[in-house]
């Protein structure tokens, strides 16, 4: 046997199959059109995803119910993450605004998570004794819609330099 039987309960069939629209098949490359001008109508996508909560050593379920997540769920992502050293890469791959790390994170752990948290402009609140919970949910807010307005300054300041606009490129 050749190699075309190489898997007898799957034989290999040469054919091709009908192109729904048999023009668009036979068109030019993308961006041309038949008589060489350019091609105005270019598809693109812009994505806009929503912002991340991330909570580190709070298991789904146990979150402080006077953070309002549950209200706040069409607007932000909330991502758990159970260990510290690993939310710390985390925090570099997602980029969330808010970090909100559980009582029971180490000490030795904070540094880590502080420093992470820096690197992405993100807002940090350790949950314990001394954190009121009737203040959670305008904390919580307010970190947001910074977060949010920090970053959109960042993206219109860094299109502005690549415009030409920044010093360096004087």
């Amino acid at each position: 046997m050749g190699p075309a039987r190489a898997f007898p309960a799957f034989p290999l069939v040469a054919r091709t199959l009908p192109h729904p629209n048999a023009r668009q098949r036979h068109r030019p490359s993308p961006g041309r059109t038949r008589d060489g001008e350019t091609d105005v109508n270019h598809d693109s996508f812009v994505r806009v995803r929503k912002p991340y909560v991330m909570l580190v050593r709070i298991e789904p379920g146990e979150e402080p119910a006077a953070l309002g997540l549950r209200e706040l769920s069409g607007a932000v992502r909330v991502v758990h993450v159970r260990h510290p050293i690993p939310a710390c890469e985390r925090m570099r791959v997602l980029r969330p605004l808010v970090v909100i790390v559980g009582e029971s994170v180490r000490a030795w752990a904070m540094p880590c998570l502080e420093e992470a948290a820096t690197d992405v402009d993100a807002a940090v609140l350790p949950l314990g004794p001394l954190v009121a919970t009737e203040a959670l949910r305008d904390w919580l807010r307010r970190a947001l819609e910074r977060g949010l307005e920090r970053r959109a300054r960042k993206q219109t300041g860094s299109a502005g330099r690549a415009a030409g606009g920044g010093a360096a490129s004087r």
